[in-house]
């Protein structure tokens, strides 16, 4: 956690940003260079559980408890999706780290964090759907645990949030137990082979993180 403040950036598009975004984005940096490391947590983690980073997440990164494969993968990432958008899908079994590396990306960049079940029931004639295309940095959490619907109302939305995030340079993590058969067996080969073509799909092994009293 040492290198927050470096990653620290405003909640608009990289790729949009004006120049005096950019000279916002330098002072926050700055003024965070001369604070302890322990305050920017503290108030980065803050502002992050407002935009949706779960509580238990938030103290794990706070704490800096962030080393294991799925973080290491959002780093790899997130260094070639900051200037031109991209999606992430991080899928594995459950306590992988796969959360606790999205709620740290979130809390680094200003990113929005939802679960599956609350973009499950965000309706698309709704202006807050609109509003939710129109984060530049975004994070799905559990897909694959929300109710599948028979009509097919979640495939389209999600499509048109892969579409979205594609074509405006925004930047999307999605976390998932699915493996990959059973994640096309549950969105379709469409919405798959669209995350083949715009995005990374990892897969996180490794010890769970989630250890028995």
């Amino acid at each position: 956690m040492k290198n927050l403040a470096d990653l620290i950036v405003l909640p608009e598009s990289i790729a949009n940003m004006t120049e005096e975004e950019w000279a916002e984005r330098d002072r926050r940096v700055a003024a965070a260079r001369n604070m302890p490391v322990q305050i920017v947590v503290r108030d980065a983690v803050a502002e992050a559980r407002k935009r949706g980073v779960p509580h238990l997440a938030a103290d794990i990164v706070a704490a800096g408890l962030v080393d294991n494969p799925a973080v290491d993968a959002v780093r790899e990432w997130d260094a070639s999706a900051m200037k031109r958008g991209g999606i992430l899908v991080l899928a594995g079994d459950k306590g992988t780290g796969k959360t606790v590396a999205a709620a740290w990306w979130a809390i680094a960049s200003g990113a929005r964090f939802m679960r599956a079940s609350a973009f499950a029931r965000a309706s698309r004639y709704d202006a807050g759907f609109d509003a939710l295309l129109a984060e530049p940095s975004l994070v799905i959490d559990d897909l694959g645990s929300e109710f599948n619907d028979g009509g097919g109302s979640f495939r389209v939305n999600l499509d048109e949030l892969i579409d979205v995030t594609y074509s405006d340079y925004h930047r999307l993590i999605i976390t998932t137990n699915c493996t990959a058969d059973e994640f096309r067996i549950r969105y379709g080969e469409r919405i798959m082979d669209r995350l083949r073509e715009r995005g990374a799909w990892v897969g996180v092994v490794g010890e769970s993180l989630r250890r028995a009293p």
